[in-house]
């Protein structure tokens, strides 16, 4: 067994499913992830191409304390500014450029609520979600080799010589 190898130190499961051409105003809910226990969730989605009419998307990282995702609410986070994004009240826009939008990723450090997920919601025209996961770190104990979401996927551990 070996005991420094990240994966027996980081909890890995599929955010969201991949979306072929999600539409409008259709907000496409992630999995509601159990973030009992562990201090550091980190979100990543991978954007693909855009279609037609694409005029942007929203990214929203809510959490709650029911299990089924009833309450979820929007994180309050502070505004941040970085380049063509734009985060208020955990809610990123994804601006219209580009044909490939590439991935965006986001971190919940110390959550107050039990469960997380991410929200994506096109704006305009359709948008390609390739999928996404979520590490989790930092926990009490330590997490299991897969999350609930990847099926019996078992992570391999490769040591150099």
């Amino acid at each position: 067994m070996f005991f420094h190898n990240i994966s027996r130190h980081v909890y890995v499961d599929e955010a969201i499913a991949p979306v072929t051409n999600g539409a409008a105003g259709t907000a496409q809910n992630g999995n509601t992830i159990d973030t009992s226990g562990f201090e550091s969730i980190l979100f990543v989605v991978a954007l693909g191409a855009s279609g037609s009419g694409f005029t942007g998307a929203t990214i929203q990282l809510q959490y709650g304390n029911a299990s089924n995702g009833s309450d979820m609410a929007n994180v309050p986070v502070p505004s941040v500014t970085e380049t063509g994004q734009t985060a208020q009240a955990s809610v990123v826009n994804v601006p219209a450029g580009g044909a490939s939008l590439g991935y965006l990723s986001v971190e919940l450090f110390r959550p107050t609520k039990r469960y997380a997920r991410i929200v994506v919601t096109p704006a305009g025209g359709t948008l390609t979600i390739n999928g996404g996961f979520v590490l989790m770190s930092r926990g009490a104990l330590q997490p299991p080799a897969q999350g609930a979401n990847m099926g019996n996927v078992v992570p391999g551990v490769l040591v150099s010589p």
